[in-house]
């Protein structure tokens, strides 16, 4: 899906990505659980949002367009969700977006059970761009720490 041949640029935590008509950063992640599988969650921050009211938003323009990936290419799909959401312009906007990321060995995009990533620090976040302009990267990725 993601780990296709597009140019990967890398960028850090807390560094602006501009992609599509959004600029955002990945501004943490930090571990957790959801019942009695382990978790990573991310946190973003929506700093330009550039939609036409009544289009679409944040999320449904990078839902199956992000991922993280550990050491042994294990991959997880990765949904942000707006934090603390207000209904304007026909849509739910958020300057905050969280991702709860479960690290579920069944997963299909699962190679190594054994080797999925312990903490935040083994993963990258892989994230394609919906509508790259010109001057916009078409795939990123973040290490995480």
């Amino acid at each position: 899906m993601l780990l296709g041949c597009a140019k990967t640029e890398e960028y850090k935590i807390g560094q602006r990505i501009d992609m599509g008509p959004f600029s955002f950063r990945v501004v943490g992640a930090d571990e957790g659980r959801w019942s009695s599988v382990r978790t990573v969650n991310i946190l973003f921050q929506l700093d330009r949002d550039d939609t036409a009211p009544f289009t679409t938003d944040f999320w449904e323009s990078f839902v199956y367009r992000m991922q993280l990936v550990d050491e042994a290419r294990n991959t997880f799909p990765v949904d942000p969700k707006p934090v603390s959401p207000v209904y304007r312009g026909g849509r739910q906007r958020s300057s905050q977006y969280r991702a709860e990321v479960r690290l579920i060995p069944s997963h299909e995009g699962v190679r190594d059970a054994a080797r999925i990533g312990k903490d935040p620090r083994a993963f990258r976040l892989i994230i394609d761009n919906p509508a790259a302009a010109a001057d916009q990267p078409r795939r990123v990725s973040v290490q995480l720490r």
